[in-house]
């Protein structure tokens, strides 16, 4: 998904700016960022830079697996009283992990039955 699609995703669900929208998208990738490795968030950690400019048509720099906790994730930095998005936010970014865990490690899944 292209950080327009996520925007648009969210503006359907509420009015936001483009910038305010690039501000609490910043602020949910470092929640993630600090919750999981950045291997396992970004597509290319080493090339993901917060001071940079994000281009709004280009790929979004994290998993695809994200997207739905991403969303909710933002609506929930917008309006701090809708806590059922951040509940939503927190149980699909931990499924996102778990997914992209697994296909990164499709041969390690020794511990992967015990989620």
């Amino acid at each position: 998904m292209t950080l327009l699609q996520i925007y648009e995703a969210v503006c359907r669900k509420t009015e936001l700016s483009q910038g305010r929208f690039l501000a609490l998208y910043r602020q949910t990738v470092s929640e993630l960022l600090g919750e999981f490795e950045s291997g396992y968030v970004l597509l290319s950690p080493g090339d993901f830079r917060f001071s940079d400019e994000i281009d709004m048509h280009g790929d979004a720099p994290h998993f695809e697996e994200y997207d739905a906790s991403i969303v909710d994730n933002i609506l929930y930095l917008n309006d701090r009283a809708d806590t059922a998005s951040k509940q939503l936010s927190l149980s699909e970014r931990a499924e996102a992990y778990r997914r992209v865990w697994a296909k990164k490690n499709k041969r390690r899944t020794a511990g992967a039955r015990a989620w």
